[in-house]
């Protein structure tokens, strides 16, 4: 999990879809989950796969993947991004795994810059908290700032003086159910 450092597999699937409908935000993703559900022969490949990924590349890896006809095809496998407390705990369980290829010297050198310069945000949670919406993480990490809606917005001052933050309409988030 790229945002906790959870060892399980995390992803989404979509179904009769293409990649780009989620970003338009044309349709929702499913968790992962779901490709075991429904098409339980390549979950289990894309298990394999995912397996020998990160140990030839001795991280946790970004997958991009599509099912045709019950054929897996990857797109596309990069390290993966992480917050940096997933990174900690990340390099904590590689480093300890000893069928994993990281030596615990490796693992130090992964995670030195945020024992170094840890992030000095923290979220916290209110339990009885209602969301006013639902929608895909940008991002792993921490962000903080003013949300603008358009490039010219980026450009005029802020009356805040605070970072600002692009998000186009089309990454529109979906309303509670």
């Amino acid at each position: 999990n790229p945002a906790t450092g959870t060892a399980e597999r995390f992803g989404d699937v979509l179904f009769e879809a293409q990649g780009e409908d989620v970003v338009a935000g044309a349709h929702r993703p499913l968790p992962l989950v779901e490709l075991d559900e429904r098409l339980p022969a390549v979950g289990a490949e894309l298990r394999e796969v995912a397996t020998v990924l990160e140990r030839h590349h001795r991280d946790m890896c970004d997958i991009e993947f599509t099912v045709e006809d019950g054929t897996l095809w990857l797109l596309q496998v990069r390290v993966g991004k992480r917050s940096p407390q997933a990174a900690l705990r990340l390099a904590v369980d590689m480093a300890e795994d000893p069928d994993f290829p990281l030596s615990r010297n490796e693992a130090i050198e992964r995670v030195a810059h945020h024992l170094a310069d840890p992030p000095r945000i923290s979220m916290t949670t209110v339990p009885d908290a209602v969301p006013l919406t639902i929608g895909l993480p940008a991002s792993p990490g921490l962000v903080a700032g003013e949300i603008v809606n358009t490039p010219c917005q980026i450009s005029t001052p802020s009356t805040t003086h605070n970072a600002r933050r692009y998000q186009p309409n089309s990454a529109r988030p979906w309303l509670p159910r």
